[in-house]
């Protein structure tokens, strides 16, 4: 027996499909890096953060510490190839859930207190 294809069957998945793909959020991907230190960003749930660190002289930048499960670090990474200047770190994140949370990088070195480089610190509003 052949299958039969109503008109309201059809129309009522062609209206599905047209609500599913309005809902749908493609998302993006934000690159920052040093000069990003301070900076509020707006993103969207499932938006990643690319944070490059370039460390310029000895010393290097720590596991990040994010204050909320609203974003999740995926993973850090060397960022190209090795610079003579410093260290580059590539450090990635996923917008998860809507919240606030601060990401906070710490620098580690030898220096004197007031040599030291500032943590990178950034605040991701997701919406």
């Amino acid at each position: 027996m052949a299958p039969v294809h109503t008109a309201f069957g059809v129309t009522t998945g062609v209206v599905l499909a047209l609500v599913a793909a309005a809902c749908h959020h493609s998302s993006q991907r934000i690159s920052l890096d040093n000069s990003s230190n301070g900076q509020t960003l707006s993103i969207a749930p499932g938006d990643e953060i690319d944070v490059t660190l370039q460390t310029i002289g000895p010393g290097e930048y720590e596991a990040p510490v994010v204050s909320s499960g609203s974003v999740r670090f995926l993973g850090e990474s060397a960022a190209g190839p090795p610079n003579p200047g410093g260290l580059r770190q590539l450090f990635r994140f996923e917008a998860v859930t809507v919240g606030r949370a601060e990401i906070r990088i710490s620098h580690t070195s030898l220096d004197p207190p007031s040599l030291q480089t500032p943590p990178f610190v950034i605040v991701v509003d997701v919406r």
